[in-house]
Formats: C-alpha cells, sequence, structure tokens
C-alpha cells in the first residue's frame, strides 16, 4: 500500500459558514482507494462540509468522499457496490450489497465549505 499527502486546501475564504477552498494536486492516483484521513484546522463550525472527487481529467468526476456538517479529524473508508460482469450489483443474500475500495485513475480535488475565513483541511490518501 501507498499513502499520499498531506494534501492542503489552503485557507477558506468568503466569510463565517460558507467559506470555501480547494485544491486539485497534479499527481495522479492509480489503484483502489482503501481510506482517507482527513484533519480539521483553524476552527471550522459544525457546519463544515468536506468533499474529496476524481478531477474528472481522465474520466467523468466521481464523488469518493463526501462529510456533511462534520468537523471532527478521522479515517474514513469510501466503498462502492460490487457489480458482476454484466452490471448487475452482487448481494450477500439478494438484499445486502457487497461493497470493495473505489478504483480510481485520476487526479483528486479536495474541497472544504461551509468554514470559516482562514479554516482549512488536510488530507491523506492510503491506496493499493
Amino acid at each position: 500500500m501507498k499513502i499520499l499527502g498531506p494534501f492542503s486546501t489552503g485557507a477558506a475564504t468568503g466569510g463565517a459558514g460558507v467559506a470555501t477552498a480547494n485544491v486539485t494536486p497534479a499527481i495522479t492516483i492509480k489503484g483502489l482507494v482503501k481510506a482517507i484521513y482527513v484533519k480539521y484546522l483553524g476552527s471550522p463550525p459544525a457546519t463544515t462540509d468536506i468533499t474529496v472527487a476524481t478531477s474528472g481529467v481522465v474520466h467523468p468526476a466521481v464523488t469518493l468522499l463526501s462529510l456533511v456538517n462534520k468537523n471532527t479529524d478521522g479515517w474514513f473508508y469510501p466503498r462502492v457496490v460490487s457489480q458482476s460482469a454484466l452490471g448487475v450489483d452482487v448481494t450477500y443474500d439478494g438484499t445486502r450489497p457487497i461493497y470493495e475500495p473505489a478504483p480510481i485513475y485520476d487526479t483528486v480535488k479536495f474541497t472544504i465549505a461551509q468554514a470559516n475565513d482562514a479554516d482549512y483541511a488536510e488530507f491523506w490518501i492510503l491506496y493499493e
């Protein structure tokens, strides 16, 4: 496994509770995303939103992680539903889907929103 980071959104701007910032590092990640660590810096309010998504350079953009109204550091484990070769969701018992790490081959955009001025976030991506 490999880990990349930290990637910083940079200081959010735009006013209390509505400030935003983002960054798209020029590093193409090729593999399966196992986990993403998010570290909040400054004093982000409970309204803070985080989005980690592919940037859409190689293929259409896909959201890997979306945290709404959160401001607590931690590891997060984005997953996608497993599908058969025919595009049918694979399940354990016909009702519960099987989830797998998200495959990507693209650059990644990190965004903080609904924050206060000067708040920012740092990210690490664990992948293989």
